[in-house]
């Protein structure tokens, strides 16, 4: 699977705390995502709890990890689309 699509019901172009009602869509790299992740996971003392993605329609999108974890499981068990909320 290349693409994962990912139904919110909020807005996760801002960080989780920060978060607006509204049914989104994002769709994001897989192979991208899973880089990402791990490399912010092993820059665990130095990142942001929130994990940083850029979509294919280029936004940035902020996830928790828990969220990360979500997606992630999503991803290696090549179940798309994932909701979030």
């Amino acid at each position: 699977m290349e693409t994962l699509e990912i139904h919110s019901a909020h807005d996760l172009t801002s960080g989780p705390a920060a978060r607006k009602s509204g049914n989104h869509l994002y769709q994001v790299n897989c192979r991208q995502f899973l880089a990402v992740q791990r490399d912010w996971q092993r820059n665990e003392a130095r990142h942001d709890a929130n994990l940083c993605v850029m979509t294919l329609g280029l936004e940035r999108i902020w996830i928790s990890a828990a969220e990360a974890k979500q997606v992630e499981a999503a991803i290696l068990d090549k179940r798309s689309p994932l909701a979030l909320d």
